[in-house]
């Protein structure tokens, strides 16, 4: 199921986005942007969260291809055309996205659902619309020791 269309996300609300999840992003989390468009949110992570792996999932070929010149340089970027629904989410640790009213509880119950199979990822941030932000974090409890 693909999340159409695509819709820029202003630089306040990627600000806020970051702001919200810096603490919960550790150095060689592999972050993903779901719908990664034209890179904006990879540009402002990349640039806000340091040592961490980016990958941008974007099924437009126009936008991956764009993407792909932008970060051309950065190791640390990867931009893959596909359709992020379509995908297992289980080797990322946190997921960013941008997304429409009618889509968010679609993403939410995949995010559930990749949990319950593989106890990854452990945090999701949606912005849906304006002002409107869901993060769902999961406790993961540490392996006892003794």
């Amino acid at each position: 199921m693909r999340l159409d269309p695509f819709i820029a996300t202003h630089p306040i609300d990627i600000d806020t986005l970051i702001t919200s999840i810096a603490g919960d992003v550790r150095g060689g989390d592999v972050v993903v942007d779901i719908g990664s468009g034209d890179g904006a949110i990879i540009q402002r992570l990349r640039e806000q969260l340091g040592t961490i792996s980016i990958i941008g999932l974007e099924c437009e070929a126009a936008l991956v291809q764009s993407a792909r010149s932008r970060f051309a340089d950065d190791a640390r970027v990867s931009i893959r055309q596909c359709d992020a629904m379509a995908v297992s989410w289980a080797e990322f640790d946190v997921l960013v996205m941008s997304v429409t009213r009618d889509h968010a509880l679609t993403v939410l119950e995949k995010f559930e659902r990749e949990l319950e199979a593989a106890s990854r990822p452990r945090l999701l941030a949606l912005f849906i619309g304006a002002f409107v932000w869901m993060i769902r974090r999961v406790a993961v409890t540490p392996p006892q020791l003794w």
